[in-house]
């Protein structure tokens, strides 16, 4: 799978946790932050656990509204 092909498949799931999480009204902050995760994780290693990745982004999430937004 190329860089292109993963991005669009963390897309969907990226947003189905930003509306999870209920920070819809934050949407391009949280999505940005959760794309920029997977382009890391993507060049670190092509072949990235797609489970492991969605469970960082939430804890990258949770920490930054924990810290930023309450």
């Amino acid at each position: 799978m190329n860089l292109r092909e993963y991005i669009d498949e963390c897309t969907v799931m990226i947003r189905t946790l930003i509306t999870e999480m209920g920070v819809a009204g934050h949407y391009h902050f949280f999505f940005e932050e959760g794309i920029t995760i997977a382009e890391t994780a993507y060049i670190s290693n092509p072949r990235p656990e797609m489970n492991k990745l969605m469970e960082s982004i939430r804890m990258h999430y949770r920490t930054f509204i924990n810290t930023e937004l309450v």
